[in-house]
């Protein structure tokens, strides 16, 4: 078009060199807009990044809080060692566990000997320092794999996977030798404090956890008409 209007060389050269002038115009526009586009999209991309980076962060502290949040819930403030509620779970998990593999397991049921005594006469404060150390003794004598859980008041369970009830002994007569040559002191006296164990084992595919503690809790009865101090096994136990 621009040809067929012009009538001299000049005039066409003129209207040329206007014509790429408005594109040279253009397309710096044209490039200074798509750079502002990928710096803002660069800056978008990196505000995201940093905000997923944020949420993440805020994900896993959500996650150890409610990690935290329910190991609390199953375990005992004072002894610090596993509950009611955690005792219940695992030893529902372990009869399970050998209902379908097979796999043994043994139950200790623990009380410590005239424990109303020891708080009667010390204080409950020293009673409550007493649990505390009792349960860090026993713990120390345990695998990593047992189970020791704070049943209530002054009596506490161990459950004992993979142990068939003659090694049970062994471990009940272990934790209750701990307990009696740890010498409990209130100022400067000492506190007499022993353990009396019941031991038990499961037996059939068709027990249940209530008959497997049951039977326990039998055996640490007898261990304490025999004088406390004592470990006693199930007799129905194979």
């Amino acid at each position: 078009d621009s040809v067929d209007l012009t009538r001299t060389l000049e005039e066409l050269k003129s209207v040329v060199e206007s014509k790429l002038a408005t594109i040279k115009k253009f397309l710096r526009e044209k490039r200074a807009q798509d750079e502002a586009r990928h710096r803002a999209a660069g800056q978008n991309t990196e505000a995201l990044h940093k905000t997923l980076k944020r949420m993440k962060n805020e994900i896993v502290t959500m996650q150890e809080k409610t990690r935290l949040l329910e190991e609390q819930v199953l375990r005992d403030p004072l002894t610090g060692v596993h509950n009611r509620r955690a005792l219940d779970t695992r030893l529902q998990e372990e009869v399970h566990r050998f209902q379908r593999y097979g796999q043994i397991f043994s139950l200790l049921v623990i009380d410590l000997d005239r424990f109303k005594h020891v708080n009667d006469v010390y204080g409950h404060t020293t009673g409550d320092q007493c649990l505390k150390e009792v349960a860090r003794r026993m713990s120390a004598v345990l695998r990593k794999s047992d189970f020791l859980a704070r049943y209530g008041g002054e009596e506490f369970v161990v459950i004992l996977p993979g142990i068939q009830k003659e090694a049970a002994r062994c471990v009940a007569e272990k934790l209750r030798h701990c307990v009696e040559k740890t010498r409990f002191l209130y100022q400067g006296q000492r506190i007499p404090l022993t353990v009396s164990v019941g031991v038990s084992q499961i037996e059939a595919q068709e027990e249940t956890p209530e008959s497997v503690f049951q039977r326990a809790d039998l055996a640490l009865y007898e261990a304490k008409k025999q004088g406390r101090n004592k470990v006693v096994v199930d007799p129905e136990t194979p």
